[in-house]
């Protein structure tokens, strides 16, 4: 019997058994790829009910369209009571590893039992695009790699893999406009912090599982050892704060995807906890002096992100 002839048996037997044939996990030919498959990343849901073809190749219509980034993965991550199948992509300029986050309609800010002075009251907001965020925050073996070793400071602290800290928040922007990246939102951060969860922390409320998460003690630590969000991040709520792209202003009104432009330039948003502090939750917000001259900022790092702007035809 020839090998065409036993594919059509296969076939016809899975199809009266009421299933489908094994559907192969190699990668879909860049010619194969259905444009709409895209469409699925403008919503979280539209990506949650997706199956895994679909998913893949919406993935790999992203490596297209964006050339710095070279997909490497597909991963399911748990986290907090959800679960989201990732796609993972390297950085080829800096080398991070990056996440790739659907947009949607996304509930942000901070619910009356957690509310502390200076958060966003609870709302909903709408994400049009999808974009790339960091998996964990900057090291300096990734600083070194994008502005050279001159960039490195004489007194940093930590090894190649400990995340940048003390440094001018200018040379922070210098070194996303060097890779091709930039600052995120601070509704984008706080949208990838979350990961489609609606608690105090990203894993839940209770602050016994913390020390799981987040470095809030001592000294920073090397980036990725604790365990990541349901989008496959590490250290969201601890190691070193993250500097946003907003200026800081009080938290009145409605969050954007958008950076806030109005208020001080000197002023920034920082996100996520840090060492020496107490436990900071998705929703807490500070500012940071980038004008300050006496020293740099202490414990300020940042995770830089990338837009992706859909062609659907």
């Amino acid at each position: 019997m020839s090998v065409l002839a036993r594919m059509v048996i296969v076939v016809l037997v899975a199809a009266l058994a009421g299933c489908s044939p094994s559907v192969s996990t190699s990668p879909v030919p860049v010619a194969a790829v259905d444009r709409g498959d895209v469409a699925i990343l403008r919503d979280l849901t539209e990506w949650i009910a997706a199956d895994a073809d679909q998913r893949r190749r919406a993935a790999e219509r992203v490596g297209e369209l964006c050339p710095d980034f070279e997909l490497l993965r597909l991963v399911r991550f748990e986290c907090g009571g959800v679960s989201h199948e990732i796609a993972l992509f390297r950085h080829g300029p800096s080398g991070l590893e990056f996440s790739l986050v659907p947009g949607g309609l996304i509930q942000l800010g901070s619910a009356q039992e957690f509310y502390e002075h200076g958060e966003f009251d609870a709302q909903w907001v709408r994400f049009e695009t999808p974009f790339l965020v960091a998996r964990t925050e900057t090291t300096w073996s990734v600083w070194e790699r994008v502005l050279g070793a001159e960039a490195l400071p004489g007194d940093r602290r930590g090894g190649s893999q400990h995340p940048v800290e003390h440094v001018d928040v200018e040379r922070i922007d210098d070194f996303c406009e060097r890779a091709r990246l930039r600052l995120p939102s601070e509704a984008q951060w706080e949208y990838a912090c979350r990961a489609g969860t609606f608690a105090e922390y990203c894993f839940g409320s209770s602050e016994l599982e913390l020390p799981l998460y987040a470095r809030i003690t001592y000294w920073p630590t090397e980036v990725g050892e604790l365990r990541p969000n349901a989008f496959g991040l590490f250290d969201v709520h601890g190691n070193v704060q993250e500097i946003c792209a907003d200026r800081f202003t009080p938290a009145e009104g409605t969050m954007s995807e958008t950076p806030q432009s109005e208020g001080p330039p000197r002023l920034r948003v920082t996100r996520g906890g840090h060492v020496n502090h107490s436990a900071v939750g998705c929703a807490q917000r500070r500012a940071a002096d980038k004008t300050y001259r006496g020293r740099s900022e202490m414990h300020l790092g940042f995770r830089p992100v990338h837009s992706v702007v859909l062609d659907e035809r």
